[in-house]
């Protein structure tokens, strides 16, 4: 019972990330969601998170 939820709760947070709902989460999308947490990033920090968890290319 307990995977399910954490399952629920990352998909939940990756629409939280997925503003547009098209199933990705673009380097705009992670930049205004960091930046609304109060983590200001530069283009490079959030082009490596991109490329850090993008394991498809």
């Amino acid at each position: 019972m307990k995977d399910t939820d954490s399952e629920e709760e990352i998909r939940e947070a990756f629409r939280v990330f997925d503003k547009d709902g098209n199933g990705y989460i673009s380097v705009d999308e992670l930049r205004n969601v960091m930046t609304s947490l109060g983590e200001k990033l530069t283009d490079e920090e959030v082009n490596q998170m991109i490329r850090e968890a993008d394991t498809d290319g």
